[in-house]
């Protein structure tokens, strides 16, 4: 309490911290209350000056009143609210970070007590603690999955108890062809949480970023009051429960997205009892926002207060995210996913203020992009990790969500750049009183890359080369010998497409491959010296023993091989064989080997 000099006129008392709080003025002394109790009960605060914004260690105000002892209070509103605190008890330096105004009060007369007209605001402090682990339980069979692209969409859900859902997610946020999940949870507990769950999502795929964010509307099947609504945020499977925002509207119950996980809504006495900041500092500068839109929803904040409050929150936590988040983001994937969520989160909370935040981060979140391309295309030529193609290529698309033109499709696959080696042995038996047979061995090694074109999803490559006979030679008796000339006529190999599992969903875990062996032909003549016509032997050889892979068109074939991405250069290996019968002519056995081998660019 602070003894003041009964004028009438404004006086000032100032807050200060010396061992225990001490309440001294410019014309006060702190002193025991000797005024007589009924004097007090009359007296009145009739007029409190606007603290500074930025929360000092010695806190001044101006008085006005007939009250000679009284009492400072931080409280979030302009009246004793739940959650006040005494200033004789805390520092103002010491109060948790939000907007509290100051409330000051003459000794036992409650009602005649006066408030500053502005909120003073208390930065945001890292409150970091062990993690709280959430239990989430998800009611599968009331999920909903739809695929949202570049044009944006809306997926909703229903849980069994009613409480409804609607996920908006605007333009330009997830690339084309996104597969989202929206899953309700029948419950959400944690150790140290003392709410009730009123409703919740699990949203899939997890840590799916948001490029220009997403709002979850929550529509309980009860109503819950405004003072007890309270967002609460999670990741991966109920990892650091947290107090997320609430949009600043209390029309409908929002929660706005940066980022795939959990969410939810929960029904707490008075806001208090949720889980607050973490081991995550951008999520203790969370759980300080959601504070400050709590009290503004209850009604204890101006929205120029809020406002006010919540961009000073906000510009602490963006300072954090730029000088320790975003370094490490530059070297590290985990690191730059963590950072430009952070920044994302940060930009639609500003907006929803009034600012631009995404012109802010702008340039952090195309250097964060660009080092997780970079390391990628590396990644992808230095260890032959086919997975990372896929990965250039959404990095690139994430990019363009953000109107990043960095690169063109041909950039996002330079790296994929393959050599396919055909080696076949076709043996031909005649039939009748023939005996012998022929041997031809026919190579190709043609080099493929990208066409410039996609299809089903996924980039098709090709290449060319003119296949040649390592081996072409044999006897066959009936009579006479015939002998094949050793140099037959190649035809050009042509790999007409290359399907890639890791680009294209629809090859699966296998490469495709759709290839024509041409049509070469072997010249005959006999130990007389008499020329034969051209036949092509090995071509029909060879359809005849693999007619079960062959395509539409004659002499085209496509099968698949197993993808050893990762393992070296040689990503892919099959070794097909069999026999067939060739009406008129014999018999035919085959073994050819296809080994295709990643050959990225060196420079």
């Amino acid at each position: 309490m602070n003894r003041l000099p009964h004028s009438g006129v404004s006086t000032v008392v100032g807050v200060a911290v010396f061992a225990s709080i001490l309440l001294t003025g410019v014309a006060a002394a702190v002193a025991a209350d000797r005024t007589p109790q009924a004097a007090a009960a009359r007296a009145a605060v009739s007029s409190v000056s606007n603290p500074p914004v930025n929360v000092p260690r010695i806190l001044h105000v101006r008085l006005g009143g007939s009250a000679t002892v009284v009492s400072l209070y931080a409280s979030a509103g302009q009246r004793l609210v739940k959650g006040a605190m005494r200033l004789a008890a805390h520092s103002p330096a010491s109060l948790p970070a939000g907007a509290w105004f100051v409330v000051v009060c003459p000794l036992g007369g409650h009602p005649r007590c006066a408030a500053s007209h502005h909120a003073m605001l208390k930065p945001p402090s890292k409150r970091l603690a062990a993690p709280v682990q959430a239990h989430p339980v998800g009611e599968s069979g009331r999920a909903s999955t739809a695929t949202i692209g570049t044009a944006g969409g809306t997926i909703t859900a229903t849980a069994a108890d009613g409480t409804s859902f609607r996920l908006d997610i605007p333009a330009n946020s997830v690339p084309d062809g996104t597969q989202i999940t929206m899953t309700p949870l029948s419950s959400l507990t944690g150790a140290k949480w003392a709410g009730k769950l009123v409703g919740g999502v699990q949203l899939a795929p997890e840590g799916l970023p948001l490029m220009h964010g997403a709002t979850l509307t929550i529509t309980p099947k009860a109503r819950v009051p405004v003072a007890n609504q309270i967002a609460l945020g999670y990741t991966g499977d109920g990892s650091d429960l947290h107090a997320i925002p609430l949009a600043p509207t209390r029309t409908a119950i929002q929660i706005p997205l940066a980022h795939f996980s959990g969410a939810g809504l929960g029904n707490v006495a008075g806001g208090a009892g949720a889980p607050q900041g973490t081991g995550s500092a951008t999520d203790a500068y969370t759980s300080d926002l959601a504070g400050i839109m709590g009290q503004w929803r209850d009604g204890n904040l101006s929205g120029g207060d809020m406002a006010t409050a919540a961009l000073a929150v906000l510009d602490a936590e963006l300072k954090a995210i730029m000088t320790e988040e975003v370094p490490l983001g530059l070297n590290d994937d985990a690191a730059a996913e963590k950072a430009m969520s952070d920044l994302v989160q940060w930009a639609i909370q500003e907006e929803l203020l009034g600012k631009n935040g995404t012109a802010q981060i702008a340039p952090a979140i195309q250097s964060l992009l660009e080092g997780m391309y970079n390391r990628a295309q590396q990644r992808c030529a230095t260890q032959h990790d086919l997975t990372q193609i896929s990965r250039i290529v959404m990095i690139d698309r994430r990019e363009q969500l953000i109107s990043l033109n960095l690169h063109t499709a041909t950039d996002d696959l330079k790296c994929a750049r393959f050599r396919v080696d055909f080696d076949s042995t076709v043996t031909i038996t005649p039939g009748g009183s023939q005996t012998g047979s022929w041997t031809y061995e026919y190579v190709a090694h043609p080099t493929l890359s990208f066409l410039g074109t996609q299809q089903g999803g996924g980039a098709i490559f090709s290449g060319s080369t003119t296949g040649s006979y390592a081996k072409a030679q044999g006897v066959v008796s009936s009579g006479q010998s015939w002998t094949e000339v050793l140099a037959g006529t190649g035809a050009t190999f042509a790999v007409d497409s290359l399907c890639l599992g890791v680009l294209n969903t629809s090859c699966a875990s296998q490469s495709s491959i759709l290839f024509d062996i041409g049509m070469p032909t072997e010249t005959y003549v006999d130990n007389g010296g008499d020329d034969f016509p051209p036949v092509p032997y090995f071509a029909r050889g060879w359809q005849i023993v693999h007619s079960d892979l062959m395509a539409q068109a004659l002499g085209r074939t496509a099968f698949s091989v197993p993808l050893n991405g990762g393992s070296g250069a040689l990503v892919a290996s099959t070794t097909l064989s069999g026999g067939g019968v060739w009406g008129g002519v014999g018999t035919v056995t085959d073994r050819t080997t296809i080994d295709v081998y990643h050959t990225p660019p060196t420079g």
